[in-house]
């Protein structure tokens, strides 16, 4: 998916890598909730050991990707995009460090951020 609307295609390119990124941050985020669910909704010792495994995976992966994507974000979306497309990646970047470190539920969901950034991205060609 590509949803930047930006005039400038470079613009258009950085922001659409930057949004791979980020939708794949918050896939490995999601995979941890659903490893913790099979953990626990796990009938033998086993499919419970398995899920234990599968969410420690998905952390490490989810916490791999977070400090990629905040450099992507220094270097492709901060000094180079919209206030609006700026403020939604800089939210779904805290939202993602504030989830992987508290595993809060009171703050914005990654889940909620990224569709922020993606919406953020397909209005700014129509101010």
């Amino acid at each position: 998916m590509h949803p930047s609307m930006a005039p400038d295609p470079e613009t258009r390119d950085r922001e659409n890598s930057f949004y791979r990124l980020a939708r794949g941050a918050v896939t490995d985020f999601e995979s941890i909730a659903s490893a913790e669910e099979m953990a626990a909704a796990g009938y033998t010792a086993a499919e419970r050991r398995d899920g234990r495994g599968l969410a420690h995976r998905a952390k490490i992966d989810a916490k791999r990707a977070l400090p990629l994507l905040s450099r992507a974000f220094e270097a492709t979306i901060k000094h180079h995009s919209v206030a609006e497309v700026v403020e939604a990646a800089e939210a779904l970047i805290e939202s993602l460090e504030t989830h992987l470190k508290y595993s809060v539920t009171r703050f914005l969901h990654p889940a909620d951020a990224l569709a922020d950034l993606h919406g953020a991205m397909l209005e700014q060609d129509m101010e």
